[in-house]
């Protein structure tokens, strides 16, 4: 021990003034504060630890087959026939291939990126909403989010009106559950979460 705390400690067990047994309290303080270091130093290490173990583990122990492919058949859960859904709520289709049926979560999104073609994909799309006019022309954009993401896969070519293509670009996406252009789509540029 060096410094002030050695003196303070040195001047209750040496002073020649003290009669009386040396104040425990004080080392009770000094040994709790001790013991608090030695256990953040502990939860430090444990800590570094799991993490280093979970970012050494090798990438495959952690993946799960997706069963999807463009020949996948699509469907609504049980009771759902339409969805009518605003942008960006999440909506289900359960897709059946080989036997595996999983189930799908898919967003649309209205966005003023023109597609060059029906089921074009773009890894990201122009969206800023407080930009947007009531004449700003807006496209339907579609993308898989769960427990497969994909790239932004258009509905359609042709433009909307803002409250137009709000009310509908999730019944469009939803609509093209079925094309294989749209499966494609999401099979080609999906990665999984």
């Amino acid at each position: 021990m060096s410094g002030g705390f050695a003196n303070i400690l040195n001047k209750q067990h040496n002073s020649k003034d003290c009669l009386q047994p040396p104040d425990h309290s004080f080392y009770a303080v000094v040994l709790f504060f001790r013991e608090k270091q030695r256990r953040l130093k502990m939860k430090k290490l444990l800590t570094l630890t799991a993490v280093g173990a979970i970012l050494s583990t090798p990438a495959s122990a952690v993946q799960k087959c997706v069963a999807f492919n463009p020949g996948a058949s699509c469907t609504f859960p049980d009771g759902v026939s339409y969805i009518s859904t605003g942008p960006l709520n999440p909506w289900t289709m359960n897709c059946t291939y080989s036997g595996k049926t999983t189930a799908i979560r898919v967003i649309g999104l209205c966005s003023p990126t023109k597609p060059e073609s029906k089921y074009q994909t773009k890894e990201t799309i122009e969206w800023h909403p407080q930009n947007f006019t009531l004449d700003t022309p807006l496209y339907c954009w579609c993308k898989a989010i769960s427990p497969i993401e994909s790239h932004w896969i258009s509905a359609t070519t042709s433009s909307d009106t803002v409250q137009t293509c709000m009310y509908t670009c999730n019944s469009k996406c939803s609509g093209a559950k079925n094309d294989t252009g749209f499966k494609a789509g999401i099979h080609n540029t999906a990665s999984q979460n």
